[in-house]
Parts: structure tokens; sequence; C-alpha cells
């Protein structure tokens, strides 16, 4: 059997939506698969809103990919003209010992970044909404940020079809047998070749590569929304995105402010 695509892509969230994108904009043959609708309620990037940070916590290493991430959105941006990146700063919260604080320090340090770290006292008087214990800090992120995911999900697939992706919406493959040539993918009863397979099926993962079973673990976030009593506290100007430390090593409560979706 010849290939008829170069690749296939396996799973259109945000990651599989951007890379069928990205190669059909360079005249890649590529193919993608989405066993659900675009977007849908199930998948880890469904909903409004999700956090970006340039001083990222859990390694300085991520800085640099995000420098790339942030000129994406924004080239994302202009194609669809559509906003996507929202920078509001980021308030990141703990104790000055914390995962959080420290790593964000590190970060920031290593690749000066800017930072401006603030004492519970002095938050009261500039973000009053947030309640610190006297022992806790903050560090603000002036270049963090929410992003529409949904929004980023269907601009991705739209760029793609219009740069020539074949996308299988509602098709769920079943089967990946790899080769010496390639990839056999077996999907709603029809069989397909690539040259290549990325695979971004998110918790389903494992299904596909059973070599994850062990390390790739779905973890379940509980999303909420209150209705503010005082809205204009409540505002992103006068409450940033945040993210606090709360000495769990398996949670980091995150929120953001009143806004327009």
């Amino acid at each position: 059997m010849s290939n008829p695509y170069d690749v296939a892509v396996i799973g259109l969230g945000a990651m599989g939506s951007a890379a069928v994108s990205f190669l059909a904009a360079r005249g890649v043959r590529v193919i993608g698969f989405e066993a659900a609708s675009p977007a849908h309620g199930l998948g880890s990037s469904h909903g409004d809103s999700r956090l970006i940070r340039l001083g990222y916590f859990e390694d300085p290493s991520y800085v640099p990919l995000l420098h790339r991430a942030y000129e994406n959105w924004r080239g994302l941006e202009t194609r669809l003209r559509e906003r996507i990146l929202n920078i509001t700063g980021v308030l990141q919260i703990g104790k000055p010992d914390s995962k959080i604080i420290t790593g964000t320090r590190a970060s920031c340090n290593m690749h000066n970044l800017s930072c401006d770290e603030l004492s519970a006292a002095q938050m009261r008087k500039r973000f009053s909404v947030f309640g610190l214990e006297d022992d806790e800090i903050a560090l603000l992120d002036p270049q963090g940020g929410w992003l529409k995911p949904e929004a980023a999900i269907w601009g991705y697939l739209r760029l793609a079809a219009a740069d020539g992706a074949a996308l299988h919406l509602g098709e769920k493959v079943n089967e990946i047998t790899p080769d010496d040539n390639g990839v056999n993918i077996s999907a709603g009863g029809q069989k397909y070749r690539a040259n290549r397979v990325i695979v971004a099926t998110g918790s389903w993962i494992s299904q596909l590569v059973p070599a994850l079973n062990a390390i790739a673990n779905p973890i379940r976030q509980v999303v909420a929304w209150y209705r503010p009593a005082n809205g204009f506290a409540c505002d992103p100007l006068r409450m940033p995105a945040f993210l606090r430390d709360d000495g769990d090593n398996c949670s980091a409560p995150f929120g953001f402010g009143v806004f327009a979706a």
C-alpha cells in the first residue's frame, strides 16, 4: 500500500489542531482524526479559558518554548483576526519557600524576566480581592494571562482545512499499526496509510499507545464559576489571573477575574 499522507494526527484538541494546522501550512500532506466534535466537553481543552505564564515554575527549560508559544498565539490571532491571548498578568501566590514561588523566581532569574514581588501587606493595598496569609507573598508575572482554548481549536482547524488538510471529525481511530515504512491506521471501518503519526488524544492516549499505560495517568480538573458580589473588584485590572500554592503536590488552584469570553 502506498502512503497517501505524510503525517496523520490523531486527536484534534489544542495540541492536535495546532499540529495539523502548522503541517498543512507547510504543504505537508496531513490527515487529522477527531473521535468526537472539536472542543467537546470531555477534552483537556474544554471551556472558556486557560492560564498562560511566561515565568514557568515547573522548570526554567520551558521559558524558551513559551517565548515561541507567545509568538505563535499572536500569529494565530493575525490569521484569524480574532483575540485568543489576553494579557492580564498572573499572580503566583504562596509561602516564600513553596514550589510555585521558588520555581517562578528561578525561571525569572535565569531568563531575566520581569517579576514583581509583593508582600501580603502590599497585596492588600494593590489587589485587595486576594486574601493572603501574613507569611505568604505573590510574584506578579506581567506577561501572563489567559487563552481562549475552544476558539483556538476551531481557528486552527479552519486554517488547516483552508491549507488543504483532510479532517475526519467524529471518526474514532481504533488501531495504529506501525511497520518499517510507515503506519497503518484503522478508523471508522476504513484503513489509512501515513509515513508518520502524531497521537494527541489526551487522557485516551494509552488506548492507542499501550506502552504509556503505566505513566499516562489522567487527572480530573474541577472547574467552577462564581458570580462575584462585587464585579468592580473582580475586574481583571484589579484581579489578575492567579495561581496559588496550597501545599498539595497534586493541585495548584488557579483562576481568573471577570471577563467577556
